[in-house]
């Protein structure tokens, strides 16, 4: 399980990586205290409604955090593509070999997206 420390200091990498949009990561109690939804059976979970907000659970391994940082973090900047479409990025991004339950359903994977450099461009142009 991954400390705290080690998941900021990910978000943190992550968030340079991704052109510093306006993204708050903070703990599971604090984004229930603010938004009012507990993450239940969800490992991550990104606030649509006002703040910019998103949280992960700790108890996975830090490749499948960082990936869930990305997926979160995906919602907040890209809120009309479909739910492959996030994970397929997330998983490209990560580089963790996580996928989704979405992606697999319908038949979608990263190599369906353009390269990462070209998604980080994007990225970067919506931060």
């Amino acid at each position: 399980m991954a400390s705290w420390k080690q998941v900021t200091r990910s978000f943190e990498t992550i968030k340079r990586e991704l052109g510093s949009p306006e993204i708050e990561l903070i703990t599971p109690s604090e984004f229930k205290e603010r938004t009012g939804a507990s993450l239940g059976y969800f490992l991550g979970r990104a606030n649509l409604d006002g703040d910019k907000l998103i949280t992960v659970k700790r108890n996975r391994p830090l490749g499948e955090i960082k990936n869930t940082l990305y997926h979160e973090c995906l919602h907040i900047l890209f809120r009309s593509r479909p739910h492959w479409w996030i994970e397929c990025a997330a998983e490209k991004l990560s580089g963790a070999g996580v996928r989704g339950k979405y992606s697999s359903r319908y038949g979608h994977s990263p190599a369906d997206l353009p390269s990462r450099v070209k998604l980080l461009q994007m990225i970067r142009g919506k931060a």
